[in-house]
């Protein structure tokens, strides 16, 4: 079943806010319950972004629930951060693969735990289990 769950994982892609045509700015990775495994689907989604800016900062903040973790906020805090790891790995790896790690490249990640659930969405549903990647810094796009 967590297998099917995982096959089910989303990925959401905000454009820029300047228009159409300009790069992507922002990506959305979402989770299965308790879970930091990142799909194939993801993880190909996060190749394009990281190739899309290959000499972007980049920010990583993992999130969770506190449904997943049993009400724990210390659980759901450090599976945000096993999520934001995870991804930070998946896009650390393809950089390596490309052979174009860049080592003006930053990556920071955080997790919030369940402390920072979307605005307008309920606290414990599935759209806050996830990471999100954002350029960073004053020419982010």
């Amino acid at each position: 079943m967590k297998s099917i769950m995982l096959a089910m994982a989303v990925i959401a892609v905000a454009a820029s806010p300047v228009g159409a045509g300009q790069a992507q700015n922002r990506i959305v990775v979402e989770f299965a319950a308790d879970s930091d495994e990142v799909s194939t689907q993801s993880m190909v989604a996060l190749s394009r972004f990281a190739r899309a800016h290959p000499d972007k900062d980049l920010l990583i903040e993992g999130h969770a629930t506190l449904a997943e973790s049993d009400n724990s906020p210390d659980y759901a805090t450090g599976l945000s951060h096993r999520r934001s790891a995870k991804v930070r790995m998946a896009i650390w790896n393809d950089d390596v693969e490309r052979r174009q790690f860049s080592a003006q490249r930053t990556m920071t990640s955080s997790g919030y735990g369940a402390s920072r659930p979307l605005d307008g969405i309920a606290p414990d549903h599935r759209r806050n289990r996830r990471v999100e990647v954002s350029l960073r810094g004053p020419d982010a796009g």
